[in-house]
């Protein structure tokens, strides 16, 4: 009997605006469960069969009438998804044992209904359509089955167990190696009245496999560059590579910490697209969206229902003017240690000199009575100081009028920098005076030449977020430039005098042995006019020890120790 396996990808919920409830995007690894019955059982797994490697590609592509989830006649207002991934997910796997395993393999496929007597495949309503699955790069066929995910039940992501899955037969051979695709197209998933839409790949399934998974990659490719700025979140360890959200990883023994979860907003993209070339990133400290049930309206006023106004700091770079003024842009919380910052980050070292900014974020508000409606500039706090700091950590202050609707322009003296960090130091209260929650529509710099290369300068890690490490660099800097002629005198003196010192002993060595050369030469004239005089009886001892010599009774002898 085949042993049922999961090869879990692609399991979505999510709700459209309307509020019906529908599941939100989500994919997984291959997992297997132990017994008939149950899918992705944790705590047993198969020990014959191994994942040696993993790579999930997202490619990310904007919704066209081209497009697979297209429906009717294609115009602007048609364009509900705004974007959509082609998927590829590949699996090298190994059976490890000397048989061959005849496994289902079990792939989870996001559905609006768990029914199979309503579930259409190619529904374009489905989060997920166009499933395609390979073994060994040849086509296999599948079917639809509703199976129990029981390890599902207590995950926020799969409030319920019951799911649509593609079931197809794979035979892994003894000792060999088997590789498996499964292709499809997944909509980005937006949550209720939010800018924000959500890809979910579940990676703990693959813990099912025998041992860790040896090595794999997990790709999001966008439409055009990317700035961390754009997402509302993604999982640590993901790296941004011009267009690519990229997480590289090696001997995984996945679990729930290691599902991913990418959520950024469509319309940010362009945004960043359309950015002055010399930006680099844009950063921002102090992020928040607002509970408008949090906030005080206007006398004889209401917001009309409560909902969350969510801001990003992209927003700020929009060029584009509106009649009514901006309706979007960036929101802060005033209540924290620190004040809220907005850093620029550019790709060079420029000049600077015009910071433009314009304050406030428009609010729709109705009269009670229902006489009137319209929008309100003065429902969150306003700019009034900001401090500037610049990459070799000098600093400037610019103060704003109150002028909530008008883009001011606030020039000063002309600065080389690769940064400028731009700090919320004072705030203009809102209609109740509370100064709570900052709200800025737009604020651009303006740059001005090339200078030169930022790498001749300072690593860009040295002048991130906290600006005084720039000045302690740049003052150690100095430190040495100014003392490095002192450093390498003393070290020339102290070299030179060692040096005359070896060349005093040397001289003095040599002039002692040259002494004990001539005392030598002494004694050995000594000598041989002694074995002239005496040529009968001379001996030599050379042991170097005092001895007398035995002569013959009768003779004269001598004994010279040397």
């Amino acid at each position: 009997m085949r042993k049922p396996l999961v090869v879990a990808i692609a399991i979505t919920f999510f709700m459209c605006l309307l509020g019906l409830s529908f599941r939100k995007g989500a994919s997984a690894d291959v997992g297997e469960a132990p017994s008939e019955g149950g899918i992705i059982v944790p705590g047993e797994k198969t020990d014959k069969v191994e994942m040696i490697y993993e790579k999930v590609v997202y490619d990310i592509q904007e919704e066209t009438k081209d497009s697979p989830f297209y429906q009717g006649d294609f115009n602007e207002s048609d364009v509900w998804v705004r974007h959509y991934a082609q998927v590829s997910a590949e699996f090298k796997m190994k059976n490890t044992s000397s048989k061959d395993e005849v496994m289902d393999l079990m792939f989870p496929i996001p559905a609006n209904y768990i029914d199979l007597d309503y579930f259409k495949p190619e529904d374009k309503m489905n989060p997920a359509i166009n499933f395609m699955v390979y073994v060994d790069n040849k086509a296999s066929d599948f079917e639809y089955e509703v199976y129990d995910m029981y390890s599902f039940m207590n995950t926020p992501n799969f409030p319920e167990e019951k799911v649509i899955a593609i079931k197809f037969p794979v035979t892994f051979k003894a000792n060999l190696e088997t590789n498996i695709k499964v292709e499809y197209d997944a909509r980005l998933v937006f949550e209720p009245k939010s800018i924000y839409g959500t890809f979910n790949y579940i990676m703990e399934t693959g813990a099912d496999w025998s041992g860790s998974i040896g090595s794999g990659e997990i790709i999001f490719s966008f439409p055009s560059d990317i700035s961390s700025s754009m997402f509302d979140t993604y999982n640590e360890g993901f790296k941004i590579e011009g267009n690519e959200l990229v997480w590289k990883f090696s001997n995984l023994e996945p679990g729930p910490e290691d599902n991913i979860k990418v959520s950024y907003a469509p319309s940010l993209l362009g945004i960043w697209d359309q950015r002055d070339e010399s930006l680099e990133d844009l950063v921002s400290g102090g992020d928040m969206d607002v509970q408008l049930d949090k906030v005080k309206a206007p006398a004889g006023y209401d917001f009309g229902f409560y909902y969350m106004r969510e801001g990003n700091v992209v927003n700020l770079l929009r060029t584009e003017k509106e009649e009514e003024g901006p309706s979007d842009g960036w929101f802060a919380d005033l209540t924290g240690p620190e004040a809220p910052f907005v850093l620029y980050e550019f790709d060079a070292v420029y000049r600077v000199d015009t910071l433009n900014v314009t304050q406030a974020i428009s609010q729709p508000v109705f009269a009670l009575d229902g006489s009137s409606y319209g929008s309100r500039y003065d429902i969150f706090s306003t700019a009034k100081t900001l401090k500037l700091t610049f990459s070799d950590g000098s600093s400037i202050t610019l103060n704003l009028e109150n002028l909530p609707t008008e883009e001011q322009v606030l020039e000063f003296e002309k600065v080389e920098t690769s940064s400028v960090k731009v700090e919320f130091v004072g705030v203009y209260p809102n209609h109740a005076g509370e100064t709570d929650v900052l709200g800025i529509a737009r604020m651009n710099l303006d740059v001005g030449g090339y200078v030169r290369a930022k790498e001749a300068v300072e690593d860009k890690d040295d002048q991130v977020r906290d600006t005084g490490s720039t000045t302690e660099d740049k003052e150690e800097g100095n430190f040495f430039q100014k003392y490095f002629v002192v450093f390498t005198v003393a070290v020339v003196i102290v070299a030179g005098t060692i040096l005359i010192v070896v060349v005093l002993i040397l001289v003095k060595t040599k002039k002692k042995k040259t002494g004990s050369e001539k005392s030598a030469s002494h004694e050995g004239s000594s000598l041989t006019e002694n074995r002239e005089t005496h040529p009968e009886s001379v001996g030599v001892n050379m042991g170097g020890t005092n001895s007398t010599s035995a002569n013959e009774p009768g003779s004269n002898s001598t004994t010279i120790n040397t």
